[in-house]
């Protein structure tokens, strides 16, 4: 007898809302965990009346690949001066737990809280550094900040109530002679790898990179993914870095930023020259030391002496091709649906949208995807999977039962796109409880999978 448990895995599209009418998501929402055979689908609207719900079969696009093509780019917002803190802003950063950004200066060493327009929300000293330069956040409170002269990469800590910071006592040190003022200008973070990127700015220009050890050495030699120097992008220095799939490198000078492979080959670039970006940078980009991105794809630039610049592509391309019609309802009286069980296939990405009858307004696509099919090829053989996370949301705890014991079993993790991203076996019998460290994966929701006694166990999980 076959055991058959379909789990839904949410993976919230962006939503942009078209008008006040138009409906908006509430559930399934990021927490979920396990949305079971019948799912509900919850909405909101600003009219009473009723509503059309659509699922469709939904493919991945074959033509977006989730890189920023940054040639379609153009201004949306800036030059805006920000006159409330020192005129050296050199390095930018976006927390997507705050939503914020946290700039550095390299003149009088703090560090600034901002909002995605620019405005100033709070200082932190940063006490005994020199030259800050960059920094990078890594996820939680922990960033990494580099100094230009001394050649070093810090890790510190910043909660919402962190007025200062003390310099630690442990840091990485590049290896190498440092001292001047041509050294390390950006730092870029890879959390599918845990590893740092950082650039030196000229004379000669150098790309480094590494994984963060758990333990710092005196002092640490990196690798260099590509020569930056002789492969440069026709640019003569370089002011920043930021890691989206793949590396983006900024000039000042060069007046450029430019999206490349790890193998020094270019993908794309926005020009900040006059009339760059396609026309909407009527007068250029002077002095560009600092970018970051938020989730949604926007890159947002700072320049010496404190001026932001915020770049998006208007007509991004679509993530996912919507197919042949699953479901559809055109009067439904609430804002919600029940789905009945059986009506969806198993391992299948679907897109659902909704429109307020009253109004027209269909919400923007949302997508999920079913999970595996449990089969269970013994009678009376069944398997239990719950998950728990710590605290600081760095270690998953997976706890799992089975009625037959088993003499092995195998974990494994998968982001929404179906890539692998984390594999551990471990010696199984009848009650089992194992640790994963979860730390370098990026925030969002991933799909866990436990294969024992011929079944495969999926819990979808939300990382913070």
């Amino acid at each position: 007898m076959f055991f058959r448990k379909i789990i839904f895995v949410l993976f919230i599209g962006s939503l942009t809302l078209l008008a006040q009418s138009q409906p908006t998501l509430l559930t399934p929402a990021d927490g979920s965990t396990d949305i079971a055979e019948t799912p509900v689908f919850e909405w909101s609207a600003n009219t009473i009346g009723t509503y059309t719900l659509e699922i469709y079969d939904c493919l991945p696009d074959p033509n977006n690949d989730g890189t920023l093509q940054l040639g379609d780019f153009e201004l949306t917002a800036g030059p805006i001066i920000i006159d409330t803190i020192p005129n050296d802003l050199s390095g930018l950063t976006y927390n997507a737990l705050t939503g914020t950004f946290f700039g550095v200066s390299n003149g009088i060493t703090q560090i600034f809280e901002m909002d995605t327009n620019g405005n100033h929300l709070r200082t932190i000293s940063l006490n005994n550094f020199e030259d800050t330069e960059g920094l990078v956040w890594i996820g939680g409170d922990e960033y990494f900040v580099v100094e230009e002269r001394r050649g070093r990469a810090i890790k510190i800590t910043v909660t919402e109530n962190t007025e200062s910071i003390a310099y630690p006592d442990t840091y990485i040190q590049l290896e190498g002679g440092w001292g001047n003022n041509l050294g390390v200008e950006g730092i870029a973070y890879d959390a599918a790898t845990n590893s740092l990127f950082i650039v030196k700015e000229k004379f000669p220009s150098e790309l480094y990179s590494f994984e963060i050890p758990e333990n710092f050495p005196s002092t640490i030699s990196p690798i260099m993914p590509f020569d930056i120097d002789i492969n440069n992008f026709g640019c003569s220095d370089f002011s920043g870095l930021h890691f989206h799939q793949n590396l983006f490198v900024l000039s000042h000078e060069g007046r450029a930023l430019v999206q490349t492979d790890m193998a020094g080959n270019e993908i794309s670039r926005i020009d900040m020259s006059d009339n760059g970006a396609n026309g909407t940078l009527e007068n250029g980009l002077l002095q560009a030391e600092g970018i970051t991105a938020d989730d949604e794809g926007t890159i947002y630039v700072v320049s010496e002496p404190n001026i932001f610049y915020k770049f998006e592509n208007p007509s991004p391309p679509p993530l996912y091709n919507v197919e042949e019609q699953a479901f559809s309802d055109e009067n439904i009286s609430i804002n919600s649906l029940t789905l009945e069980a059986g009506l969806l296939d198993s391992e299948t990405q679907y897109c659902w949208r909704v429109k307020d009858n009253a109004t027209g307004e269909w919400s923007d696509y949302w997508t999920f995807t079913t999970g595996v099919i449990i089969d269970v090829v013994e009678p009376n053989v069944h398997a239990d999977l719950q998950l728990f996370f710590h605290p600081n949301n760095d270690s998953l705890t997976v706890e799992f039962s089975t009625t037959k014991p088993a003499s092995d079993a195998q974990i494994i993790i998968y982001d929404t796109a179906g890539k692998q991203v984390m594999q551990h076996k471990l010696n199984a019998i009848s009650t089992q409880s194992t640790t994963l460290n979860t730390k370098q994966l990026p925030m969002g929701v991933y799909i866990l999978s436990l294969k024992i006694n011929q079944q495969n166990i999926s819990r979808t999980f939300v990382k913070y």
